[in-house]
């Protein structure tokens, strides 16, 4: 609560929290001066707002994914990073109650906090559309955020997809309890993307 939503903190540790981001950012722009940053970060999903205070021009996309596969990769990184974390012993009873209710809440936020941007400061984009044609997606992307020309870019996506061929994604199970659990909680999301069962 406090690390992802900043639930009860005080603004000298918000603060304290933009000007690592800032320092941060400006290591980034010494390091490839001239570039445009593009971080990748889902905690972001439910910064948007504070992030625009930050930097106005600022522009998102959202890359939206299944819920189903949502859940079970969020299971599985989570296992795993505690398993490595962990300074001691533990189990994770509500591991998956966890899950269920952060995603909502973080959708939630991000809903509320691009209502009303500009088209070209905002985008929202299916997975499996990036999945089945990336360069198309991402040139989608150019023109819709205004973000130039995309073929002076193309080689570099190009190389980038070329070195990620062989690429395997992880396989999950889906048992009939979690689908209900996801199901239940995740519906609306469920439905407004038109995904169905695995």
């Amino acid at each position: 609560n406090k690390g992802l939503f900043f639930e009860d903190v005080g603004k000298k540790e918000v603060g304290a929290w933009q000007e690592k981001l800032e320092l941060f950012y400006l290591k980034l722009q010494i390091a490839g001066p001239g570039k445009t940053i593009l971080i990748k970060n889902p905690v972001y999903t439910a910064r948007v707002a504070i992030l625009r205070k930050m930097y106005p021009d600022a522009k998102f996309i959202h890359i939206r994914r299944n819920p189903y596969k949502i859940f079970f990769s969020m299971r599985n990184f989570y296992t795993q990073l505690l398993n490595e974390l962990s300074l001691q012993p533990h189990d994770l009873p509500d591991l998956d109650d966890h899950i269920l209710s952060v995603y909502v809440r973080m959708m939630e936020k991000l809903e509320r906090e691009t209502k009303g941007l500009p088209k070209n400061q905002f985008l929202e984009i299916d997975f499996e559309t990036l999945q089945k044609d990336p360069l198309k997606t991402i040139e989608l992307a150019y023109d819709l955020l205004d973000l130039g020309p995309f073929g002076a870019d193309k080689k570099y996506y190009e190389e980038y997809l070329a070195g990620i061929k062989g690429y395997k994604k992880n396989v999950y199970d889906f048992p009939e309890s979690d689908l209900q659990k996801i199901e239940t909680h995740w519906r609306k999301y469920i439905k407004r993307g038109g995904y169905k069962r695995p």
